[in-house]
C-alpha cells in the first residue's frame, strides 16, 4: 500500500481504515444478509450477499451498505469497485455515496453521491460490476454548514478529482462510504445482491456482524389447510422444501412461541413440531 492510501489522522491509534459494514434501509426498501447457495448467487463474493431490495420507489426509498471509514483524507481515496446481481433491469444501478466532514469541526459535513443512472453504472438484470472512475462527471453533493470557500455548487455533478482539488473539500476527511440502491422518484425496483466491494483496492468483508448481538421480535406466519383430516391424522408440510424464515438483520434467532388455531372446531387438540431441517 502506498503512502497516499494511508489515513493521515488516527493512524497511530487505530489499526483499521475501513470498518465492518452494516445494512440500513428506509420506507419501501429493505436490506438483509443472505447466504444463497443456488446458482448464480454463489459465483461471486465470500459466501454472504448484501441484499438491497428496492421496492416501490417514491423518491425516498433506499437500501444501503454502510462502511465506516477511519478519517481517510479526500485526496487519498481514488479507487472503488463493486459487483452485484440484479433480479430485474432497473432505472438506477447500485451506486456509491462518500460521506465527508471537516476533521476539526464535524458539524461541517456533506455526502457526495454518485448519480444512480449515469451512463457508466450498469443496471441490467444479472451480474453487474462497476469500476469507479474519478475523472467521470457523476458526483454531486448536499450537506450542512458547508463554508463558502468551496468552488463547487451543491446539486451539480462533478468529477471526484474536482472534489480532491477543491479549496475546501481537498482538506476534508471521509468518515463513511455507502453502497446504495434506490432513491428514484417512480417505478418499482427489484433486488440487487451485492457480492464484492473493494475500496482503495482493499476488499471489504461482507457478512453479518459476529462481534455484537441484537434482540428483535420477528413475527412469522405459515398457513396449512388440513381439510378432511380425521383424529390422529398427521398433516405436515413438504418434507423437501419446508418454510425457510430469514432474519433481515442477519445472525440467528430462536422460536419463543408457536400458536395453532382452528377456524371452526376449537375443541380439537393439535401438537406442533418444529424442525431445523426436514425430518427423516
Amino acid at each position: 500500500m502506498t503512502a497516499k492510501r494511508q489515513a493521515h489522522k488516527n493512524v497511530n491509534v487505530a489499526s483499521w481504515m475501513f470498518g465492518h459494514p452494516v445494512l440500513r434501509a428506509d420506507n419501501n426498501s429493505k436490506a438483509q444478509w443472505s447466504s444463497r447457495t443456488a446458482s448464480p448467487y454463489y459465483q461471486k463474493g465470500g459466501g454472504w450477499l448484501a441484499e438491497l431490495i428496492g421496492g416501490v420507489q417514491t423518491g425516498d426509498d433506499w437500501a444501503a451498505i454502510y462502511i465506516p471509514v477511519n478519517e481517510l483524507p479526500v485526496q487519498a481515496f481514488d479507487a472503488a469497485k463493486w459487483s452485484y446481481y440484479m433480479t430485474t433491469a432497473d432505472g438506477y444501478g447500485v451506486n456509491m455515496v462518500i460521506w465527508v466532514h471537516d476533521g476539526e469541526d464535524p458539524d461541517k459535513r456533506a455526502e457526495i453521491t454518485q448519480q444512480g443512472d449515469n451512463a457508466g453504472l450498469a443496471r441490467g438484470a444479472g451480474w453487474n460490476a462497476h469500476k469507479w472512475n474519478i475523472d467521470t462527471t457523476q458526483m454531486f453533493y448536499f450537506g450542512e454548514n458547508v463554508p463558502g470557500t468551496t468552488q463547487l455548487t451543491s446539486g451539480t455533478q462533478y468529477k471526484w478529482s474536482q472534489f480532491q482539488a477543491d479549496p475546501l473539500f481537498k482538506d476534508w476527511y471521509i468518515y463513511r462510504v455507502s453502497i446504495e440502491f434506490g432513491w428514484r422518484g417512480s417505478g418499482t425496483f427489484g433486488t440487487a445482491s451485492v457480492a464484492e466491494v473493494l475500496l482503495n483496492e482493499i476488499p471489504i468483508p461482507l457478512l453479518p456482524s459476529v462481534t455484537g448481538s441484537q434482540r428483535r421480535t420477528v413475527p412469522v406466519q405459515k398457513t396449512m389447510i388440513a381439510d378432511a383430516k380425521a383424529a390422529g391424522d398427521v398433516y405436515s408440510e413438504n418434507a423437501t422444501t419446508g418454510t425457510d424464515w430469514d432474519f433481515d438483520f442477519g445472525g440467528t434467532g430462536y422460536i419463543t412461541k408457536g400458536v395453532i388455531v382452528h377456524d371452526a372446531q376449537m375443541s380439537e387438540r393439535f401438537v406442533l413440531y418444529l424442525f431445523s431441517q426436514p425430518p427423516t
